[in-house]
């Protein structure tokens, strides 16, 4: 038809390799009852900056998500308002925890219920802001197999205007060898100081 809105076309600028984006929309106004006389009133606006700044946010948010997902470690952001859920969580979470993050998106609770027993207050004051955001915690956590492992988590307080916490972003990662390496040095530390006092 004659009538269209919002079309996007190319147009190349003589004897350059510039191409500007223009944005056509035309209106359709018949002059007689019958429809056999008509006038198309036709508007174009130059919208080359603007899609070049989308292009370029694609662009990023394409090399982020790249990014995010092909890390090791997990990259979360757990919403708490107006509901609390995973808004997002990366795919490494299945290495982490065997969990697929469609299972995390289902149950907002399961970033809660992973967590060993006694450390789950810290994840609840997380949660409820009383936690201080500015250390990473350390957690015990139940593997979908059944293992347990610990898991380093650093997180970010995620605010309104009114400085109401609204979100938690953060990274978790497995810190179980390095703690079982620790736990031996301070085993064998103490079974030094044990014999040096034979």
């Amino acid at each position: 038809g004659l009538e269209f809105k919002g079309k996007v076309v190319g147009l190349l600028l003589s004897n350059t390799t510039t191409i500007r984006w223009i944005s056509v929309s035309t209106k359709l106004e018949f002059l007689t009852n019958d429809h056999n006389e008509y006038r198309v009133f036709v508007s174009l606006s130059d919208i080359s900056e603007r899609k070049e700044f989308v292009d370029s946010l694609s662009e990023s948010e394409y090399k982020y998500r790249r990014l995010t997902e092909n890390l090791q470690d997990v990259v979360f952001r757990y919403e708490l308002v107006p509901q609390r859920k995973f808004s997002y969580i990366s795919p490494s979470v299945i290495t982490l925890t065997g969990f697929q993050p469609e299972e995390y998106y289902k149950n907002p609770d399961l970033g809660i219920e992973v967590v060993f027993e006694e450390d789950r207050h810290i994840v609840k004051s997380l949660i409820d802001g009383s936690l201080d955001f500015e250390s990473p915690v350390t957690l015990r956590w139940h593997r979908k197999d059944g293992r347990i492992i610990w898991v380093e988590q650093r997180n970010v307080a995620i605010r309104d205007a009114e400085g109401n916490l609204i979100a938690i972003e953060g990274i978790r990662r497995d810190v179980t060898n390095i703690k079982l390496m620790i736990d031996k040095l301070n085993y064998l530390n103490g079974l030094q100081e044990l014999l040096m006092h034979i």
